[in-house]
């Protein structure tokens, strides 16, 4: 059997998926805010969980013309998408928090290759996501530890299915132990 711990900003929405899920672990943690992420690995340790893998399925869009950008929302976009991924991928790689042999695995989005109008931040923020990804994955080879990804469009989201609704399909980082 496997076990989750789940970790997102909603508490409520993790309590509702936890019980759906008959799951009772989960840590409130605000993707945007990095120091928050730490937790999550505190988490663990306290609990004698050591991890076997782990989903990063962020998403935060916000379309505006490059005329309107400003700076505190790139670095928003940017530390949802990519800097969170960094911040996990930096504690789940120690050997005390995971398996070798583990997983990773981050949702992207087909944004990150293609040049819609207004879709400036997004679309930097998941494709430094998949550079990640990649590099991520050579550099976790000494331990078996496999990093992939896979590039979504919304219309691949199951609008009805429980699990999106209770989470949104945002900011939810499902964890395996």
């Amino acid at each position: 059997g496997y076990k989750l711990l789940l970790a997102g900003r909603n508490e409520s929405k993790l309590e509702s998926l936890s019980k759906l899920l008959d799951n009772e672990k989960f840590v409130v943690c605000d993707l945007e805010k990095t120091d928050s992420i730490k937790d999550i690995f505190e988490y663990s340790q306290k609990n004698s969980l050591i991890f076997d893998g782990f989903v990063h399925w962020a998403g935060y869009a916000i379309n505006m013309p490059i005329k309107m950008l400003k700076v505190e929302e790139m670095e928003r976009q940017m530390r949802v998408h990519y800097f969170a991924f960094l911040e996990l991928c930096k504690f789940f790689s120690r050997k005390e928090i995971s398996n070798n042999n583990s997983s990773i695995v981050a949702l992207s989005s087909l944004a990150s290759l293609t040049k819609r109008k207004m879709s400036t931040l997004y679309s930097a923020s998941k494709s430094a996501l998949n550079v990640a990804i990649s590099v991520a994955s050579k550099e976790f080879v000494k331990r078996n530890i496999r990093v992939n990804g896979k590039r979504i469009v919304y219309k691949e989201r199951i609008k009805d299915s429980p699990i999106n609704v209770i989470a949104g399909g945002t900011e939810f980082v499902p964890i395996a132990v």
